[in-house]
């Protein structure tokens, strides 16, 4: 499309990545305008603004103060500068009875996409800052107590003519110390929590391929299991048609079923006189996952997802992992030979 046309051609559309990439990066180039206070209230405008499902809402300004909490002055604000004629982000709607308020919605469902997106890395980004500085309190907190008990032990060398007061000292010490690794170990459970959430989310989102999210919910499994990242899990595996399981066995219809006390079991009465027991446990399902993914996460997407949080590894043991390739790159060479 030359710089006087007014019509925009197909492949003019696809060079620049498509409609849902040219909203999206118009949507971020808007909202990183904003101040950090105003970005954080149209997190929270949005949430009421777009369902989960992508559906729009309209609501007044006294409406979205009233969820939000915010305030009207704030609430006002942001909104104004969403619907401003060249952000077009959102816009007024004026009801037919003139006596009612204005309500305000995204400008295009074409939006409410992009705004999802948008809204869930902004609250992935603020969960990982909370999660990091309540790291960094901790480890100044257990630092600063290591140093503690470390005054502690020459203080009980000193003082070792003096046994009563020289054990009570090593006693605290030695308190101050498990205390102070600890709360190290509390902080880096943390760190590993915030890493699984995020990989969690990261799993469901619409622009990670199916095999690379199923990985990244099983390594969330792996590092915190809990009930969010087993959800991510078998959200994953239900996403994939191909997962779909059939239980075959028996020789005429199925007339009554019964789960064991922990869910693990399955069993299952015929009209042939037979009853089959058939595992469906959670570590059957990381096995379908993995066999759906069929590879292991390569050490760049590892990097990229994982970092150092933890040491690469095999997610899925029965499939290799990427070799690491030395300093000298002769790996790569004897590969091509």
């Amino acid at each position: 499309m030359n710089s006087r046309s007014h019509e925009l051609r197909l492949e003019t559309l696809n060079s620049l990545g498509g409609a849902e990439r040219i909203v999206r990066t118009h949507l971020d180039s808007v909202v990183s305008t904003l101040s950090p206070e105003a970005q954080d209230s149209a997190a929270q405008v949005f949430h009421y603004l777009v369902t989960p499902g992508g559906a729009k809402i309209a609501h007044t300004v006294s409406d979205l103060d009233e969820y939000t909490g915010l305030g009207q002055e704030r609430v006002t604000s942001v909104l104004e500068e969403l619907s401003h004629q060249e952000t077009r982000i959102l816009r007024p709607v004026q009801p037919p009875d003139q006596q009612v308020p204005l309500r305000y919605e995204i400008f295009h469902d074409v939006l409410a996409p992009a705004i999802l997106d948008w809204r869930a890395r902004y609250v992935q980004v603020q969960e990982r800052a909370e999660a990091e500085r309540r790291t960094q309190e901790q480890q100044q907190r257990a630092d600063e107590q290591a140093r503690i008990a470390r005054r502690l032990r020459w203080l009980s060398i000193g003082l070792a003519l003096i046994l009563i007061l020289a054990i009570g000292a090593t006693m605290f010490a030695l308190f101050q110390r498990d205390r102070a690794e600890g709360q190290t170990r509390r902080a880096e459970q943390q760190t590993r929590l915030a890493t699984a959430r995020q990989l969690a989310a990261q799993s469901l989102s619409r622009y990670v391929r199916l095999d690379e999210g199923l990985l990244l919910s099983l390594e969330a499994n792996y590092t915190a299991p809990d009930a969010e990242t087993r959800s991510s899990l078998l959200d994953g595996v239900q996403r994939s048609p191909q997962l779909t399981t059939f239980l075959h066995g028996h020789t005429n219809s199925v007339v009554s079923v019964a789960w064991s006390p922990d869910g693990k079991i399955l069993a299952s009465g015929s009209g042939d006189n037979t009853i089959i027991l058939w595992d469906v446990s959670f570590e059957s399902w990381k096995a379908r996952a993995c066999y759906r993914a069929n590879r292991n996460l390569t050490r760049g997407e590892w990097k990229q997802y994982i970092g150092d949080v933890e040491l690469y590894r095999a997610t899925c043991p029965e499939f290799p992992i990427e070799p690491e390739i030395p300093a000298d790159g002769q790996a790569g060479k004897k590969g091509t030979s």
